[in-house]
């Protein structure tokens, strides 16, 4: 087990350390705390395993950034920085700001339960997202399910509207759009978890639970579908699929 990934190799894991270095050297001074979100902020990242074997992130590097005050400037100022940061490590880096004094408030969404309950503090005080609510699990917004399932019905917009184009596909979008399908299929899973009042942040518990989910339309091809997805998301041999 890798410590940005559940399968990832050692020189992946030294990968990501550099990349999270320069990260931290060029965004840190810009504000009091960075926390790493997403897949690689929880240990279940995506390795990209290359076609000869070795492996490379895939997953973009989405961090939230604790700020004194969130106004329109701050967020252009967070989104021509998350440009440069991007170009200086490869790969794509989201930078959120959130205003410190606003922790304690948060909207109860899946995003901010996510992020209290799976993180990596990079630079700042270590336990600064204690200031999140304490968020029941078992309470989170249907209304965030349907949130999910519309957000990635935008992205089976953008690959219909694509393949409506007769240009023959690239590598690099057949992989981008098999990542799409996958997470569809994790949406519908996550969305049946949700329903069921059976979610969890770490795809090891998740992939256990959705077999255990009760009636619902199209159930063994919702949960046949996402063990396929997280399988994905824990070896990512995009090639073997296109």
């Amino acid at each position: 087990m890798g410590k940005y990934t559940i399968r990832g190799s050692e020189e992946l894991d030294a990968r990501i350390d550099s990349d999270l270095e320069r990260i931290t050297s060029m965004v840190s001074p810009h504000c009091d705390a960075g926390i790493l979100l997403g897949g690689y902020g929880r240990g279940e990242g995506t390795p990209l395993i290359n076609p000869d074997g070795t492996q490379a992130p895939f997953n973009d590097y989405d961090l939230v950034v604790i700020v004194d005050t969130v106004n329109s400037a701050v967020r252009l100022h967070f989104h021509t920085l998350e440009k440069e940061v991007s170009e200086a490590v490869g790969l794509p880096v989201d930078l959120c700001p959130y205003a410190r004094h606003a922790l304690p408030s948060c909207e109860f969404s899946l995003l901010n339960y996510e992020m209290k309950k799976g993180h990596l503090v990079l630079w700042g005080d270590e336990n600064i997202l204690d200031a999140l609510p304490d968020y029941d699990p078992a309470s989170i917004p249907l209304s965030e399910g349907a949130r999910l399932l519309l957000n990635r019905g935008k992205l089976l917009l953008d690959m219909k509207r694509r393949l409506a184009d007769s240009s023959l596909l690239l590598d690099e979008e057949r992989i981008r759009f098999i990542k799409f399908l996958h997470k569809v299929l994790l949406a519908f899973g996550d969305s049946a978890l949700l329903a069921a009042g059976q979610y969890d942040i770490l795809y090891a518990e998740k992939k256990t639970r959705i077999g255990e989910i009760g009636d619902l339309p199209f159930r063994d091809d919702v949960v046949k579908g996402y063990l396929q997805a997280v399988e994905l998301k824990e070896w990512g041999d995009f090639d073997a699929l296109k």
